[in-house]
């Protein structure tokens, strides 16, 4: 009899773990392994309500719908229940973060036993996602100018490195994307020709690219300077902003630095600015 074949893919969002579910069910298929290869995807809360007992009819809901293909659980990291017992006709996948999947299995050491392979979807460098932007300009038929293209090859360096709350690696393309399309959409219809070419409506210009705004941190620290008192404080926040910066910069090039948590705690009497430079900073 083979071993189980139930993967756990970690790895942050856009990474492509869907895409690579799906690929298994069709290889797994033709080797003979699966039914029928199909991809059923849930999420942890589709197996969530009242009652223990109404979690496991759920879950073996599940299993049965996705008998013959791959029972594909998205957010799986606070999954704390899935039938070691019974083996059926499906290939299971947990997907989530790599964080939550490796508490996931501290806590349940024994779905070791059962997910025998853990795969880790690394996130792509600017390179990689410049190269999946040109594949999807080709498929959506445009095409950036050169112009363009050095804006946007920017833009997603920028990303990377700031790695914002929303960011979403191959999603992230899809919006930025978007975006351009309807800035190129609105500078087109704005000139009123009636008439366009093909090339004209194709031809993303770097006008189209709408970086981020910078912020201007030197007039933050013109208003913290300008404060009455608070010297060593201000020294302190140099110092902390300083490193910051010298962390970016050294990212910028490519050395693998991660950035200090940036959480603080303010305390003092009230009155002596701490919602002022909470503002600045």
């Amino acid at each position: 009899r083979l071993s189980p074949m139930h993967l756990i893919f970690a790895g942050n969002s856009g990474m492509g773990k869907s895409t690579v579910a799906n690929m298994l069910g069709e290889l797994f298929k033709v080797l003979g392994l699966l039914s029928n290869g199909k991809v059923h995807h849930f999420k942890r809360r589709d197996f969530v309500q009242e009652g223990a007992a109404v979690e496991e009819q759920l879950v073996r809901r599940a299993l049965q719908t996705s008998r013959g293909g791959i029972l594909y659980i998205e957010e799986a990291g606070d999954l704390f229940h899935m039938g070691e017992e019974e083996k059926p006709d499906v290939l299971v996948i947990f997907e989530d973060g790599e964080d939550e999947m490796n508490y996931l299995l501290s806590m349940l050491p024994d779905l070791k036993k059962v997910f025998t392979k853990h795969l880790y979807f690394e996130n792509y460098t600017s390179d990689e996602l410049m190269d999946i932007t040109r594949n999807k300009l080709k498929k959506l038929q445009y095409r950036f100018t050169p112009a363009a293209e050095e804006k946007f090859n920017k833009q997603l360096q920028m990303a990377c490195i700031d790695k914002e709350e929303d960011f979403e690696n191959g999603h992230y393309i899809d919006e930025k994307l978007e975006e351009a399309a309807r800035q190129m959409a609105r500078r087109l219809m704005s000139q009123n020709q009636g008439d366009y070419s093909k090339e004209e409506l194709m031809l993303i210009e770097a006008e189209d690219i709408v970086l981020p705004e910078a912020g201007d941190p030197d007039k933050s620290m013109e208003k913290l300077n300008a404060m009455v008192g608070l010297g060593e404080l201000k020294q302190s926040i140099a110092q902390h902003l300083n490193y910051v910066y010298f962390i970016r910069e050294r990212q910028k090039h490519g050395f693998a630095d991660v950035l200090p948590p940036l959480n603080m705690i303010f305390s003092g009497n009230p009155g002596t600015g701490k919602t002022t430079v909470v503002k600045m900073m």
